[in-house]
This record gives structure tokens, C-alpha cells and sequence, in this order.
């Protein structure tokens, strides 16, 4: 489905997967065996018509729109305009592979969300992602030996996995470090919501 077919149905909580082109993309599509190597969340704030996109990533080509840092463009954490951050992924990769995205609607009771995700955002904003090498060292010491990794870095799943730790939604058994973006798809199995209940995700394009 189109994009502007799905964002007045998408709603804070939601997920969006990215396909893309990488080289880190790649390696983490062929380490987890998933074509997806990027997750985010949509988010609605007020005074915004269309849906913000929350993601950690190493891409400085988008301002944050909520941050009042006077550094808008940081690394890390962040909340852009999803449709802007669509259009624009990986357009600097030559040459130029169109990517594959998808959505994934979260059915939940979504009271007091926006202003939990919000103060993350304030509190993390301009931490950045981690390298390669660590963002493996750090899953692995999540995933199979339960260890939390330090809050001075966060790459994609692993920040989307603390938010939704903070929302409730999925417990502390296993850190935030130790989810990768395959599972928060309908092909993972190792993410337990506790609350709410996940679509199967839609492919999606902007035209």
C-alpha cells in the first residue's frame, strides 16, 4: 500500500521496518536472515498534522522536530517527519537502490504514550549509535546472557526496545541490547508484548 493511504491510520506505537543499502544494512539482513535492518516508531505529537517517525540512527541529514537542543541534526535518537525520512533513506548510497519499507500496526490502549516518549526523547537526545562491533558485543550480551548494556549509546532496535520497555509493553526479562529488528517483525519470535497486540506488517511505498 501507499504511504499516503496509511498515515492517517498510523498512530504512536506503530512500527515502521526499512530495507536498506548499507553496508551495515546488509550485514545485519544477512546476520538475522530478515530483509529488514532498520526499525523506528510512529509518533504523534500535537501541533504536527502528519505522523513523526522516533529512531535512532547514524543519518544527520533530517532536523529533529521536538528537540530544543539548538543542534538539531545530532546522531542518535531522534524524531523527524516520517514521510521526509522515507523519501530521503538512503539516497546518498550510489548507485541508488530504492528501498523497501513496511508497517506494522500495534493495537493498544495508547493513553500517556506521547508523554512518556517524549521525555525519553529529551533525556537521550545526542547519544549516539554505537559501532558495528559493539552493537554486535552489545546484543550478544543482552540476548544470551541477560546483561544491560550502558545508556552511552543506542543503535535502532535497541532504542525502540527501551521505549517500549518504558511503555509497558514488553518486560525486562531480556534488556533492551538484546532485540535486533527482525524481531519487531511478524517473523520474530523472541519479542513477548505484554500489552496491546501486533499486526502483520503491510509493505509500503511512497507512490
Amino acid at each position: 500500500m501507499r504511504y499516503d493511504e496509511l498515515k492517517n491510520k498510523m498512530n504512536t506505537g506503530d512500527l515502521i521496518l526499512f530495507e536498506g543499502e548499507y553496508p551495515i544494512s546488509k550485514t545485519i539482513e544477512k546476520l538475522e536472515k530478515c530483509p529488514y535492518s532498520h526499525v523506528g516508531m510512529v509518533i504523534r505529537v500535537e501541533g504536527f498534522a502528519d505522523p513523526l517517525f522516533l529512531e535512532s540512527t547514524t543519518l544527520t541529514n533530517l532536523e529533529d522536530l521536538v528537540t530544543d537542543n539548538p543542534n538539531k541534526t545530532m546522531a542518535g535518537p531522534k524524531i523527524v517527519n516520517l514521510y521526509e525520512r522515507l523519501n530521503h533513506y538512503g539516497e546518498d548510497v550510489k548507485p541508488y537502490v530504492s528501498p523497501k519499507f513496511a508497517y506494522r500496526p500495534l493495537q493498544v490502549e495508547r493513553v500517556g504514550m506521547t508523554d512518556t516518549i517524549l521525555n525519553l526523547h529529551k533525556k537521550y537526545y545526542g547519544i549516539a549509535d554505537p559501532k558495528e562491533t559493539k552493537m554486535i558485543w552489545e546484543v550478544i550480551i543482552g540476548r544470551w546472557f541477560r546483561i544491560k548494556a550502558n545508556k552511552d549509546n543506542f543503535f535502532c532496535s535497541e532504542w525502540i526496545a527501551l521505549v517500549y520497555q518504558e511503555l509497558g509493553l514488553i518486560n525486562t526479562k531480556y534488556p533492551y541490547n538484546a532485540y535486533m529488528p527482525k524481531d519487531f517483525t511478524s517473523k520474530g519470535k523472541f519479542l513477548k508484548l505484554q500489552k496491546g497486540l501486533f499486526e502483520n506488517e503491510v509493505p509500503m511505498t511512497l507512490v
